[in-house]
Order: structure tokens, then sequence, then C-alpha cells
């Protein structure tokens, strides 16, 4: 349910968004929340999606160099998020085309992850069905029922 109200409020936003986009076509959202609200709340929101920006990419250096690199080695966590930050300022500096080829090759590993999860998860509810449906017991449920 928690996953039907986040789709739900996600199409609201994507919708809203397509809206404040034809109406101002060359306007970004910033300029959104300032001609909605005026020039405090367009500078809190850029302020916050400032504060979310560094956040995110601070939470990304801190579970790569912690949770998911330490099924492979240990290292001190802090090194790795160094280094890894490091890195994505580097690709960053060297241009736009390196920064968005890093982004696509993040992104086709992301989906393809997720791809491969929502699979597995189909696969083990088709097994799951499978069996159930050919269990002895409902065979005998089955066999027990007169014809209609």
């Amino acid at each position: 349910m928690p996953l039907v109200v986040a789709l739900l409020l996600a199409m609201l936003t994507a919708a809203s968004y397509a809206e404040l986009a034809t109406k101002y076509p060359r306007a970004g959202g910033l300029h959104y929340a300032t001609r909605a609200f005026g020039p405090f709340a367009g500078f809190v929101a850029g302020f916050c999606m400032l504060a979310a920006g560094i956040v995110s990419v601070a939470a990304l250096a801190r579970g790569f160099g912690g949770d998911y690199l330490s099924a492979f080695v240990t290292l001190p966590v802090a090194l790795v998020a160094v280094v890894f930050l490091g890195l994505l300022a580097l690709v960053n500096a060297r241009g736009i085309k390196e920064s968005t080829r890093a982004n696509v090759v993040a992104t086709v590993v992301e989906v393809g992850g997720l791809v491969v999860i929502v699979g597995l998860g189909a696969w083990a509810a088709a097994r799951r069905r499978a069996t159930r449906a050919g269990s002895p017991a409902r065979r005998r449920r089955r066999a027990r029922r007169p014809p209609c």
C-alpha cells in the first residue's frame, strides 16, 4: 500500500511539473517556486535542493565505502568515501560528456539490478504458485468437490 501511495504522489508531482512546464517553458523548478510563492520561498526551495544534493552525495559515498565495499574488502570507510568523492569530482571536472556517460552507466547498472530483482520475484511467485497448485492437499480438495 505505501508504494501505491508513493506512486500516486509521484504522478501528481509529475503532472504538476508538466503543467508548469507548459505554462512557463523557459523556466525551472526554482523559478516556479519563486513565481508562485515569492522570492523567499524560491530561496528556501533552492537552499533545500542544494542541501539535498550535498546530503545525497555524502550518503552515497558513505554507503559505497561502508556497506557495499565491505562485502569485498576491508578498508577505512572515511578513506574510501573521500576517494569516491574525489573520483566523482574528477569525472565532473573532466566535462559534461564524461559526466553524462558516467551517469548513463550508473543508471544502467541500477536499472539492471532492479530488473534482476523484479525478475527473481516474479520467478519465485510463479514457482510458489505452481508448487501450491500441484500439492497433494490441493488435489484432494479438488477431488472432493462435486461437479457443477
